[in-house]
């Protein structure tokens, strides 16, 4: 086999070999703190397409934001997606204010066979972090994107005093023992996990659970939970809230989400008087669910609505206008459990409404006491609790006013400032002990034994 065809076939995703990083032709001089202190540049890197229905795109977009609110020039790495006005679309479509310090690119694709040694988006951002680095200037490089990680850890290894390299985390696969299946694509992230994660500064978790398996494999490698953030919004009075008694889903409309046992509550939230609104999906898919429906009862159809995926924007408006109270139906496996921090969990925060939510550490973790709780997969139970909140205005209160709390707690802006507080703290010098570069690294987890029975 040629010697490309391994690269491709074994570790690294979408980058390796990585290129040799491009001079500079020119930069500013390093940004300078009002105290005296040099200001770190924040770079965001997100590989996923411009506009792209879900809310991928709209995280990374958020989570760029709110660093450049926090006063630090900021850059995000975006796929170019179609072509559109990138500034109509920031306002009109995620609803996200232009700001100063908030530059975006987005990055279309290079020539197919250079894709498939690594998406052009990835060296677009490193070269733009690398250039700054040698002038001098110290740069924060995040990323969800484990494809990006061998490069990156390349780079920090070669410009330490510079470069705070983190991983936001979206899933775990430096130990397979709990996943459902191990294929090459798992078994490669698993590899690179464990022979590229150790040379960063650190890893960004979305969960306490994700972030105590991440200790548990890399011991000397710092670690923070920050759950994705939530929206400043106003939402109506209480109980104008409550009076509408509609409960809503938002996400994607495959059946591993639940949403086939949402439409078996139709029937009995209709005879309570409670409508049922599904945000998401594609025609084809809310066709073939319409049909659904009817079969399970035909009566009920007039009491659900189906919304097709729509932009940010335009989907927290219909949010704010109709819901009462939010499903969030996960199943009970290994990755709900541990792994996931749900939007649709923290659009409910953001509007201040409840939520009936599937018995989990995540969900427990990210709702508290805004949620009532039941066990995963019970049709009766949900339908109860949904109807018993609504039908108790005190009770109903209560619980909005704890989705506030917590949505205050989360707050965009709050998550820049414990992002950078934990990247000024990480430690940017390799620890003593460490293996000498990455390729070794990869090397030994190439050879090291894999989960028991895996």
């Amino acid at each position: 086999m040629p010697g490309w065809c391994i690269f491709r076939a074994f570790p690294v995703l979408d980058g390796f070999p990585p290129r040799k990083f491009r001079k500079s032709d020119s930069l500013d001089p390093p940004r300078i703190h009002a105290d005296g202190m040099q200001r770190m540049v924040v770079i965001w890197a997100n590989k996923s397409e411009w506009k792209k229905p879900g809310p991928i795109v709209a995280m990374g977009l958020l989570n760029a934001w709110s660093c450049a609110e926090a006063g630090y020039e900021t850059h995000f790495y975006v796929g170019a997606g179609e072509e559109s006005e990138t500034l109509r679309d920031l306002a009109e479509f995620y609803g996200v204010p232009a700001h100063e310090n908030l530059h975006l690119h987005r990055t279309g694709r290079g020539a197919w066979w250079k894709e498939w040694f690594g998406r052009k988006i990835y060296f677009d951002s490193l070269n733009h972090a690398h250039r700054l680095a040698k002038e001098g200037q110290r740069v924060l490089f995040v990323t969800r994107e484990l494809g990006l990680v061998p490069m990156l850890a390349r780079m920090r290894r070669k410009l330490p005093e510079q470069i705070i390299a983190l991983h936001e985390t979206h899933d775990f696969h430096a130990d397979l023992a709990h996943a459902e299946k191990v294929d090459l694509t798992r078994r490669r992230k698993s590899w690179c996990e464990k022979g590229f994660l150790p040379h960063l500064n650190g890893l960004v978790c979305i969960t306490g659970g994700q972030a105590a398996l991440y200790r548990e494999a890399f011991p000397k490698l710092p670690v923070t939970t920050l759950p994705l953030g939530t929206l400043e919004l106003e939402p109506a009075p209480v109980e104008e809230r409550r009076a509408r008694r509609t409960v809503g889903y938002v996400g994607h409309l495959h059946a591993s989400k639940g949403v086939h046992g949402i439409l078996k509550m139709v029937q009995a939230l209709a005879d309570a008087g409670v409508k049922l609104s599904l945000f998401g999906g594609y025609p084809d898919q809310i066709e073939s669910l319409r049909g659904r429906l009817r079969e399970i009862d035909a009566r009920s159809e007039d009491m659900v609505s189906f919304h097709p995926f729509r932009p940010p924007v335009k989907l927290h408006r219909d949010l704010g206008r109709e819901l009462s109270l939010m499903l969030v139906p996960l199943k009970d496996t290994h990755y709900n459990r541990f792994l996931t921090c749900p939007v649709k969990a923290l659009d409910a925060l953001s509007h201040g409404i409840p939520t009936v939510a599937s018995d989990l550490p995540t969900t427990r973790e990210l709702l508290g006491e805004s949620a009532a709780y039941i066990e995963p997969g019970k049709i009766k139970p949900a339908v109860k609790a949904v109807v018993e909140i609504l039908d108790d205005p005190a009770r109903y209160a209560a619980m909005a006013g704890a989705a506030e709390a917590r949505a205050a707690e989360l707050a965009w802006k709050k998550r820049a400032t414990r992002l950078i507080e934990f990247a000024e703290g990480v430690t940017r010098k390799r620890k003593k002990g460490e293996p000498p570069n990455a390729l070794f690294s990869w090397l030994t987890a190439l050879g090291s034994p894999g989960p028991s029975g895996k």
